[in-house]
């Protein structure tokens, strides 16, 4: 499974316009994110790297995208340990697909 909203569901007691608003929040934050974390690691800025993987951890956890958990986490433990190299741009490869997928699929089912 891609995603898993069913918590989110839950908590929100099945209030499709919260649901909603934290979808299209997803959306709009996440992406953008990835995006600057692939241009600091081009630019080799460790810094960047771990406070955009940190910032985008909880919006992860909360979809429950568990293809990434580890991925995020190593991306942002590369960094901190200074370790960029092939592992990490394989991880942010990684992370870069599974989010457009997630927004494709989250545009699909939410109609946005």
């Amino acid at each position: 499974m891609l995603y898993n909203l069913h918590e989110l569901w839950d908590l929100t007691d099945g209030d499709k316009e919260i649901v909603t608003s934290m979808v299209v929040q997803f959306i709009k934050d996440v992406p953008p994110s990835v995006n600057n974390i692939k241009i600091a690691l081009k630019l080799g800025d460790r810094s960047s790297i771990k406070f955009n993987a940190h910032r985008i951890k909880p919006a992860i956890n909360s979809l429950k995208i568990d293809s990434l958990r580890k991925t995020i986490i190593a991306i942002e433990e590369k960094a901190e340990s200074n370790s960029l190299d092939d592992e990490l741009l394989g991880s942010v490869k990684e992370l870069d697909n599974v989010i457009a997928q997630v927004v494709s699929a989250l545009k699909a089912e939410f109609k946005l």
